[in-house]
């Protein structure tokens, strides 16, 4: 594969050579500790890293959970319409296909392996899933009806019993495409809350091991202990929980790191009925309240267009109270495609040589309920994940992270 012209030289930092990238750089940061009469000391460090990032393209594959649902019928339609270039005709003109929404926007992306407990063909499931308009489809029927998902387990213990009806059961085995390295992205339904056993799932040795990157886009607790210590020993990447759509970029912006209830719409709906598929709700509500306080409603379901309230009610300067409320028009699948195409190719962080703790928290701009290493706490402030992100790719090519003091 031919290697990119591309190139940043930042003086002696970073070497370019046909296959790595080479960089060097200064990780500054402070440590504060107290003294025994009780005085804070802030102490300042540098630790120096060297960067090696591989230069060649790999052959990946990624394994889509669900391609023909609302997310993956979108995703692959949007594909399809970037690719080919199409235009077409709306009540406010002509629209050109883009990636607006996405962090990393274009990129080539291929099409693999997928499965899915239905049986539709992805014109047929972009029909049922009712997100893109019927011109967008009739402009690209033929390309959507020849991908099927590949059939898959069903296990009803692990899906709403609602979503029987559409099922197909079939076990199909896994097939060799000569790849480089594979992702799994879990984009399905939402799974009950799975119980925290000893010896069941706490530790690493009684569960299935795959060495494949698996990044968890909804919020039920798939990612349980002994997956993410099997990540760990087998140096595999891991990340979730839930895809970063709707309102909760705008809420984090304001709000962050507040916990507030949601509700969800259309086929998430349905799904998050049966008790087990909620108990992922429960952490969250038993939080200590905050000086915030959220309640959300969302009106029956009408296919498409949904719509949601959130509501704050915020304690303010001397005892006094400011109410704000946020109208949604649910979009969830047109706004998670863009995230789904961010993740698949930021999780190629894996050709960097410096390895990460195998919860890639660095991922959490676009997930809802970031994981990270453990005793490492949580960052939910929207501007600080994408600074974390952009920050990490200046350091691989030699340069300075970017500061907001503006002394200049």
């Amino acid at each position: 594969m031919a290697v990119r012209n591309l190139q940043v030289k930042v003086n002696s930092n970073v070497e370019y050579t046909e296959d790595f990238i080479r960089s060097r750089a200064l990780y500054r940061g402070a440590i504060a500790s107290k003294n025994e009469d009780g005085t804070l000391l802030a102490a300042h460090y540098e630790k120096a890293y060297e960067f090696n990032t591989n230069r060649k393209v790999p052959r990946m594959g990624i394994m889509l959970v669900c391609l023909g649902g609302n997310n993956g019928t979108t995703m692959t339609a949007g594909i399809i319409a970037n690719r080919l270039g199409l235009t077409w005709a709306t009540r406010e003109g002509q629209q050109p296909a883009n990636y607006y929404g996405s962090l990393v926007m274009g990129s080539t992306i291929k099409l693999a392996g997928r499965w899915d407990i239905g049986y539709l063909n992805l014109a047929e499931a972009a029909d049922h899933a009712a997100v893109l308009e019927s011109v967008l489809k009739d402009h690209i029927p033929k390309e959507l009806a020849t991908i099927k998902p590949l059939p898959s387990i069903y296990y009803p213990d692990f899906v709403a019993a609602n979503q029987g009806a559409r099922a197909n059961n079939v076990l199909a085995e896994k097939p060799s495409h000569g790849l480089n390295m594979v992702l799994v992205l879990w984009k399905a339904n939402t799974e009950p809350y799975a119980e925290i056993i000893p010896c069941v799932n706490q530790t690493p040795d009684e569960l299935i091991l795959e060495k494949a990157a698996f990044i968890n886009g909804s919020p039920q607790n798939t990612l349980v202990p002994g997956v993410v210590d099997l990540a760990s020993r087998q140096k595999a990447y891991i990340a979730g929980d839930d895809f970063k759509s709707g309102l909760t970029d705008q809420e984090e912006s304001r709000y962050s790191g507040v916990p507030h209830q949601r509700g969800y719409p259309s086929q998430v709906n349905r799904q998050l009925q049966p008790p087990r598929q909620l108990r992922w709700l429960q952490p969250e509500r038993t939080q200590p309240h905050s000086p915030i306080l959220s309640c959300d409603q969302i009106s029956p379901r009408g296919r498409r267009n949904k719509r949601a309230l959130d509501e704050y009610y915020d304690d303010i300067f001397l005892g006094e109270h400011q109410t704000i409320s946020f109208f949604n028009v649910c979009e969830d699948s047109l706004l998670a495609s863009p995230l789904i195409l961010d993740l698949v190719i930021l999780a190629e962080i894996a050709r960097i040589s410096l390895r990460f703790h195998s919860a890639l928290s660095l991922l959490s701009y676009m997930l809802n309920e970031p994981m990270t290493p453990p005793g490492v706490l949580v960052v939910n402030a929207l501007g600080k994940q994408r600074t974390a992100l952009t920050n990490y790719f200046r350091l691989i090519i030699g340069l300075e992270p970017e500061s907001e003091v503006v002394l200049e």
